[in-house]
């Protein structure tokens, strides 16, 4: 939104989206749909095109704001994700259902949490 890698929620008329191909469009209006079910999937590029509309792969990590400086959450969520997205490259198999949890999270997601814990994630995920 806005040249900015925003959640959806966020959108309002007047902003510009962008589209395939870098092409920018302003939003006339904009409306609410609520569906059951949900799938987040992965992208090596970290990014997946959607009714024609370039949507970012991560939706948990918020973009903020640190002063001056624009944090995007959809930058550090793609760096913090890499070393998956390069092994399931090389391995494939990786990204396969049995490497997920019940609940849908990927072994690297839940090793992440694990090993660093809300006091790193927390932040990342609930900026102040």
């Amino acid at each position: 939104l806005n040249g900015k890698m925003r959640f959806a929620k966020e959108a309002a008329s007047g902003m510009t989206i962008t589209l395939k191909d870098n092409v920018q469009m302003v939003l006339q209006s904009v409306n609410k749909v609520h569906m059951q079910g949900r799938h987040a999937p992965y992208t090596h590029a970290g990014t997946i095109v959607v009714d024609g509309v370039v949507a970012s792969c991560y939706a948990v990590i918020p973009s903020f704001s640190l002063g001056p400086i624009f944090i995007s959450g959809h930058h550090l969520a793609k760096t913090i994700f890499a070393p998956l997205r390069y092994v399931s490259f090389l391995y494939p198999v990786i990204g396969k259902p049995e490497w997920h949890s019940g609940d849908g999270q990927h072994r690297y997601q839940k090793w992440l949490l694990h090993t660093f814990g809300t006091e790193v994630f927390v932040p990342l995920l609930f900026p102040s």
